[in-house]
């Protein structure tokens, strides 16, 4: 069987209004321009994949990237998968016509992760690639993305990115997988948290003479930076930096323990959330706040 041969996927067939196997071969499908000479499905019919489709992706990062914001996969620097999207439901949607530019064995594989939808495109897919709008429907991670994006085109002192690549690589956990979990804080940490610059938080400090910072070298960033932020903003349930704390407490479990200390914060996650995703949602959540908090406090 040669590379190029088609395969059928389980997807939703838009124009039918029916769920159908679609194959990826062209005569199969049709286009809107095409369509009223036939009763094909669309080309944009779209086919759902259990989230764990991806772990192959996100373990391989020497030759793949995963970007949520153009949502999209990357081989080695080219474009390899055109357009993919979470839905409501978790699963992976991809469209049939970008299946198709797949290889053979690639099709097998995202063949093998294929069921049937759970839910329809996502929000931002449908006003993106159907009404042709810009999507307003940012994940929390998005958000954070935008604001670690926008202080480094800015140039802002207090903090720099590190490494190009981060902006690119993390992405949100959407498995059962723990490893992902982890992964994706430590990422967090390394985007986030590595990038305060420590000695312009203390000139900040010593200039509104909020604390003496010689006199206690060893508090790190965020033991400032809570600091600053508590002293330069209304009282909130932010100022703590919760979220950031947490991010940085994960990181250290992660990286420097093992056996009991990460696995209670794995069940404490699942506990208080239900699953890995919705937690580090949460936690992206209360991290956009505080770095808003963080970024007034310098203003």
């Amino acid at each position: 069987m040669n590379e190029n041969s088609h395969l059928e996927f389980i997807a939703l067939d838009w124009r039918n209004r029916c769920i159908a196997n679609i194959s990826t071969d062209p005569s199969a499908t049709t286009n809107y321009f095409q369509a009223p000479a036939n009763s094909l499905p669309y080309e944009l019919s779209p086919a759902f994949f259990r989230p764990d489709v991806l772990a192959l992706f996100k373990s391989n990062r020497e030759k793949y990237t995963i970007d949520e914001r153009s949502r999209t996969i990357k081989r080695r620097g080219s474009l390899w998968l055109r357009s993919f999207d979470i839905n409501d439901a978790g699963q992976v949607g991809v469209y049939i016509c970008d299946l198709r530019g797949l290889s053979y064995q690639d099709k097998l594989y995202w063949r093998s992760f294929n069921e049937k939808p759970k839910a329809t495109v996502s929000q931002r897919a449908l006003k993106n690639d159907f009404h042709g709008v810009r999507s307003q429907d940012f994940t929390p991670l998005d958000q954070v993305w935008l604001i670690v994006n926008g202080w480094a085109l800015s140039g802002v002192p207090w903090w720099k990115l590190r490494d190009k690549v981060l902006l690119e690589q993390i992405n949100t956990p959407l498995t059962s997988n723990p490893d992902e979990w982890a992964r994706a804080f430590v990422d967090l940490q390394k985007l986030i948290v590595e990038g305060f610059e420590l000695r312009t938080i203390r000139a900040k400090l010593k200039e509104l003479k909020i604390f003496d910072c010689d006199k206690d070298k060893n508090r790190q960033s965020l033991a400032l930076l809570e600091i600053l932020v508590r002293q330069t903003n209304e009282p909130s349930d932010q100022s703590s930096l919760k979220g950031l704390k947490t991010v940085h407490n994960i990181r250290n479990k992660v990286v420097h323990t093992q056996g009991t200390d990460i696995e209670k914060l794995k069940e404490q996650s699942l506990r208080e959330c239900g699953t890995y995703t919705a937690h580090f949602n949460n936690v992206c959540r209360t991290v956009i706040q505080e770095l808003t908090l963080i970024e007034n406090s310098f203003k």
